[in-house]
């Protein structure tokens, strides 16, 4: 027992020293290979062959509900791991917390994830690339001890260890030869299945022209109501079953908005259900009570449970430490594991209604309804095997109907009272309710106001809270109290059934429209229009939430449409001339992640690679100047543009050219002898001089 618990801590220990590292931390120069990447209508970008070779170091902050940070800094910048891991946490703004020992620092928590201080499984544990095998390997010492001399990738991951503790169970999905594999949509830090955004990418806004649309048959199959979700390039929804007798669908695009594969699943009815993307799966529960589970490369079937659900699911599956948590409508609350095995399932014995669970810190929330209001529910999850027990569990006055989101410890949820009027969706007193999410205690209420649809899910933007209330997008603040004015903005929209939940991406928010005619907005951080767009059916109501990664932006409406934006890139390039000196700057977008590579085509031959050039044309003309520019999360901008050589000046050469000689010139000729006679008797005399000092 000592010696595993001297083995656990030197996995666990990230500052010391201990041994050395050179097995595992080979330096690596990456290189780009050439690739050629169409998007849209056939914009085709390369990254030449010899693009560039630089020094990078990264780190890797990778939780186990599948979010991820990575942070990249030039060689030199910082000496060793733990200082990398600091300046990390401070660029992405996450919480971090550690504790000094004689040998060495225990990392606590990042990003409010703390260790299991009672078994430390799970907890922070460190690993590093290693280069030769390609693969994620347990260091065997400190992150202070690891010196960053360049092209060495570490990671910080929040990780269940074998009984033994030589290896964690999930290794992180992202590595330095792919750095970006799951970049789900709906996957946030706190796992609160809305819409999150990915801090890795260049907090770039899409652009508002489409680069493609896709169109599902509605005659086979329904409408889309739910977010897509981008998992490995691939592009994944679930459609409604058409009241025709059609069934849901389960679809797969790629990048260019063509269907790879789509099976058949559920019956007739709306699909409220956005799939989740994990370990190499397309999971998605159904509104005929199964749960499937699809090959997310090519479609195939792994597996279909039945969770004997009354009316249907309407929750999504979330991803968990080992698996995924589901809901059924009849207040069944079930663990999975990943090759389908049931770890457990609870009741709370209420009706849960579109409400997706939260995994927050060894934690699910459960929002549910009673036929006078809503519940929310904490249950302690500490592992796969142990059976859940109620933490504490919440009557509230008003229906629960979307998913609660957790930051900082307070949970944040939406709710709507009847107003008791005629119409089916009449609603008023739209309330955002506040708790703590360790004691269920209530924090706060910001009465909002009425509404004809149920409000959305709470968006966690720092202080502000974002949600639609039906009629409009609010912005509140969240440390207002409850009788101070707490409205920051709003945004009016048009909602007739329900509330698309908003999307954050670093400052722009991405909110969509239930309605005849839906639109979707792109809002700066204070609520501003940067653009919007209108759908292409007059009936294109949707619940679909748009989703945005920094490199696609994803919506879909009831009339079967797909539509799919890029993100802006940018790269172009301003110069100046003198006297044929051309100097020549990249203009890089200021948002984004910082750049590793400029590759440069001066348009004669010549190729350079720093971000300004200074070069010297030789001859006056137009010359076709191409730049290329690399981010460090390996989105590549291209822009080629003319430069106007004119200041060339060519200045002729002086050459005398004596005329040639016809005959010798003897008087020429003859001083030149009598002056080599004259020096030889001088130097003569010399010697016989000197030398008859010498006999004397």
């Amino acid at each position: 027992m000592k010696g595993k618990i001297s083995l656990l801590i030197a996995v666990i220990v990230v500052f010391g020293t201990i041994v050395p590292v050179a097995q595992f931390a080979t330096a690596r120069t990456l290189t780009f290979a050439p690739t050629a990447e169409q998007h849209g209508a056939g914009l085709i970008r390369t990254v030449p062959a010899n693009a560039t070779q630089y020094q990078m170091n990264s780190v890797l902050i990778y939780f186990q509900n599948g979010s991820y940070y990575w942070f990249y800094a030039p060689f030199g910048r910082y000496t060793n791991g733990f200082n990398l891991t600091f300046a990390s946490t401070k660029y992405y703004n996450l919480g971090f917390n550690y504790t000094n020992f004689s040998f060495g620092t225990f990392v606590n928590m990042i990003g409010g994830i703390w260790n299991n201080n009672t078994t430390f499984n799970p907890s922070w544990s460190v690993l590093i690339w290693n280069v030769s095998q390609e693969e994620w390997a347990v260091s065997p010492v400190g992150i202070g001890s690891i010196s960053m001399k360049g092209n060495i990738s570490i990671a910080l991951s929040y990780s269940y260890w074998n009984s033994n503790f030589s290896a964690p169970l999930v290794y992180p999905a992202p590595t330095p030869l792919d750095p970006y594999p799951n970049s789900e949509f709906r996957d946030s830090p706190s796992g609160t299945g809305v819409a999150g955004f990915h801090s890795n990418l260049p907090y770039s806004p899409p652009n508002s022209v489409l680069s493609w649309v896709g169109r599902i048959n509605t005659t086979d199959f329904g409408g889309i109501d739910t977010q897509p979700v981008e998992y490995n390039g691939m592009i994944y929804l679930l459609s409604d079953g058409p009241s025709n007798g059609g069934r849901a669908g389960v679809f797969a695009y790629n990048g260019y908005g063509d269907v790879i594969w789509n099976s058949t699943v559920g019956s007739p009815g709306y699909e409220l259900s956005s799939p989740l993307a994990a370990n190499g799966m397309i999971v998605v529960s159904s509104s005929n009570g199964y749960v499937y589970s699809f090959n997310s490369n090519n479609g195939r079937l792994n597996y279909m449970i039945n969770l004997h659900s009354q009316q249907g699911i309407t929750s999504s599956p979330i991803l968990g430490p080992q698996g995924f948590f589901v809901l059924n409508d009849s207040g069944g609350v079930f663990y999975i594991a990943f090759n389908g095995t049931e770890y457990w399932n609870f009741s709370i014995g209420y009706h849960s209604y579109y409400s997706s669970p939260v995994y927050y810190n060894g934690t699910l929330y459960v929002a549910a309804d009673l036929s006078s209001g809503g519940v929310i529910a904490a249950l302690s999850v500490p592992n796969a095997t142990a059976h859940p027990r109620l933490l504490w569990e919440r009557n509230v006055g008003g229906f629960i109907r979307d998913t609660p989101a957790v930051s900082n410890d307070l949970i944040y949820f939406s709710q709507a009272k009847s107003s008791g009027g005629s119409g089916t969706y009449q609603y008023i007193d739209v309330t955002l309710t506040v708790m703590n999410a360790f004691t269920g205690m209530f924090v706060r209420n910001y009465t909002i106001g009425g509404s004809n649809s149920f409000p959305s899910s709470p968006l966690i933007a720092g202080n502000e809270i974002i949600l639609s209330d039906g009629s409009e997008i609010v912005s509140i603040n969240g440390t207002a109290s409850n009788s101070t004015s707490f409205i920051l903005w709003s945004v009016g929209v048009v909602n007739s059934y329900g509330s698309p939940s908003a999307s954050l991406f670093g400052r722009y928010i991405l909110v969509s429209t239930d309605s005849a005619q839906s639109e979707l907005y792109v809002l700066s951080e204070r609520g501003v229009l940067v653009w919007n767009f209108t759908a292409k059916s007059p009936d294109s109501y949707s619940l679909s939430s748009p989703a945005y990664d920094g490199s696609t932006l994803l919506w879909g409406d009831d009339a079967g449409y797909l539509f799919s934006f890029s993100r802006i890139e940018i790269a172009n390039f301003t110069y100046v001339q003198h006297n044929g000196t051309v100097s020549m700057t990249a203009v890089v977008n200021p948002a984004a992640a910082p750049v590793v590579n400029y590759t440069w085509n001066l348009g004669n031959g010549v190729v350079a690679y720093t971000q300004t050039v200074v070069h010297n044309y030789t001859e006056n003309g137009t010359y076709q100047v191409s730049l290329s520019v690399v981010y460090s999360d390996g989105t590549i901008a291209s822009y080629t543009g003319n430069v106007v050589v004119n200041s060339v000046i060519h200045i002729p050469s002086i050459i005398t050219v004596k005329k040639a000689r016809s005959q010798f010139n003897l008087f020429e000729y003859a001083a030149a002898g009598i002056s080599v006679i004259i020096i030889a008797a001088a130097v003569t005399f010399v010697v016989l001089r000197n030398r008859k000092r010498r006999i004397k």
